[in-house]
């Protein structure tokens, strides 16, 4: 999956990049070079790339994932981090 940034300077352009890196064509010989998984869905269920043991491999890992877990704890000590280094600024400048 690849997004555009909000900010972009280029938003057109950016968003026709990423439909062009994930489209199916594109999808399928990134794997048949790169034998990355692909996020093209029509790819990612392909025989062939359903018969890759690395792709099976991560599929039978899947259900022991966290992930979306992971990135909340992530996001709130990072939030911390922030709001200690706001008081950290604050205390200097009052000083």
């Amino acid at each position: 999956m690849i997004g555009v940034n909000a900010y972009s300077k280029y938003p057109e352009w950016a968003a026709r990049l990423a439909e062009w890196i994930t489209n199916e064509e594109n999808q399928r010989l990134r794997f048949e070079m790169r034998e990355q998984g692909p996020s093209n869905i029509a790819v990612a269920n392909s025989s062939e790339i359903m018969q890759s043991p690395a792709i099976a491999a991560l599929l039978e890992q899947s259900e022991f994932s966290q992930l979306a877990e992971s990135f909340g704890i992530q996001s709130q000590n990072l939030q911390k981090i922030w709001q200690q280094e706001i008081l950290l600024v604050r205390t200097y400048r009052s000083s």
